[in-house]
C-alpha cells in the first residue's frame, strides 16, 4: 500500500475512499500467519530498543522496510520521502520535523482530547473493576477528571463530546471483527506512536538528523506505550481506533489499511509482537 497516495471516490472528503464491507470481510477471512515481515539480520531483536522499534513496525512494514533497522525506509525513494514530509505532513524543515516528532511521541498530534477521554475510561474501569463503562458513568468520570486537573468548562464539554465519536470508531472495529462485542480500546495514542517511528526515520533519511535520534524516539515511544496499554493486541487496536477518531472523513475511512497494518503483527510467526514481551511500567527504569 502506498503510504502517501489517496484513492479517489466521493465517500468522504474529496480524494478519500471508505473501505467496503466486502473488502473488509475478505481481509478478515484471509490468513496472515504466513506473512514474512522484513528484518535486518544485524538489527535489534531484543531489549528496550527492539520493543520501541516494534511499536513503529506496522507503518514501517507498510513501506516494505525492515522493522528492526533505524535507518531502512524500504520502498520509499528520496523524492517520495520529501513529498511525504513536505506535502502530506506539511513539514518544511528540520525544526518543524522535530516538533512534529515530539508531539507524536507525546500523543498530542492526533485527537489528544479523545485519547484523554479514552484513558480516563480505562482507568475508571480499572478502579471500579468493571469490564465496560456506560456513557453516563463515563461522562461522570470525565467531569471528575476535569475537576481534578482544574480544566475550563469548555474542555469538559470537548471531552464529553468525544464519547459518541469513540463509540462510533469502536463499533466500526467490531463490525470488522477486530474488536470483541464487549471490548473497549484502552487508549488512542497508539496511532501517534506508530507514526512517530516512521516520521523520525524519514527526517533522518533526508539529512535532518542522525539515526541515533530514531533510537531515542523508539525508547520514548516504548515508555509511553507501557503507560497506555497492557498488550501488543491492545496497542494495535488503540492504533486502529485512533486513526478512525483522528481522521473520520479522510485516512480513517480506509479500515482495510488498518487491517493490513494490524493483522500481520498479531498473526504472523515472524512478527516481533509474537516474540517480544510488551513493555510494562515496571520495566521503564531499564
Amino acid at each position: 500500500m502506498g503510504l502517501f497516495t489517496k484513492r479517489t471516490k466521493a465517500s468522504g472528503e474529496p480524494g478519500y475512499e471508505a473501505s467496503t464491507a466486502e473488502e473488509i470481510d475478505m481481509l478478515m477471512r484471509v490468513g496472515f500467519d504466513d506473512i514474512e515481515i522484513p528484518f535486518d539480520p544485524d538489527g535489534y531483536f531484543y531489549g528496550p530498543v527492539a520493543q520501541g522499534l516494534a511499536i513503529a513496525a506496522p507503518m514501517v512494514y507498510s513501506n516494505a522496510a525492515q522493522w528492526n533497522s533505524p535507518t531502512d525506509v524500504g520502498a520509499l525513494t528520496e523524492p517520495a520521502l520529501w513529498e511525504g514530509l513536505t506535502d502530506t505532513w506539511g513539514i518544511p524543515d528540520a525544526e518543524r520535523w522535530l516538533e512534529v516528532v515530539g508531539r507524536l511521541v507525546d500523543c498530542t498530534y492526533g485527537d489528544w482530547i479523545a485519547d484523554h477521554a479514552t484513558v480516563v475510561r480505562t482507568r475508571t474501569k480499572q478502579r471500579l473493576d468493571v469490564p465496560v463503562l456506560d456513557d453516563a458513568r463515563w461522562a461522570q468520570a470525565l467531569a471528575e477528571e476535569a475537576q481534578r486537573v482544574e480544566a475550563k468548562p469548555e474542555y469538559l464539554t470537548d471531552l464529553q463530546n468525544r464519547i459518541p465519536e469513540i463509540r462510533k470508531a469502536e463499533q466500526i472495529l467490531r463490525d470488522a471483527r477486530l474488536l470483541g462485542a464487549d471490548e473497549e480500546v484502552q487508549a488512542l495514542g497508539g496511532y501517534d506512536l506508530v507514526r512517530a517511528g516512521s516520521v523520525v526515520r524519514w527526517g533522518a533519511a533526508v539529512g535532518w538528523g542522525e539515526p541515533e535520534l530514531v533510537l531515542r524516539v523508539a525508547l520514548a515511544s516504548r515508555d509511553v506505550a507501557a503507560q497506555l496499554y497492557t498488550s501488543w493486541r491492545d496497542y494495535g487496536l488503540g492504533m486502529a481506533a485512533g486513526k478512525l477518531v483522528t481522521y473520520p472523513s479522510t485516512w480513517g475511512l480506509d479500515v482495510a489499511a488498518s487491517i493490513r497494518w494490524l493483522r500481520p503483527f498479531t498473526d504472523s510467526p515472524d512478527s516481533p509482537w509474537n516474540h517480544l514481551p510488551f513493555p510494562h511500567p515496571s520495566d521503564l527504569e531499564d
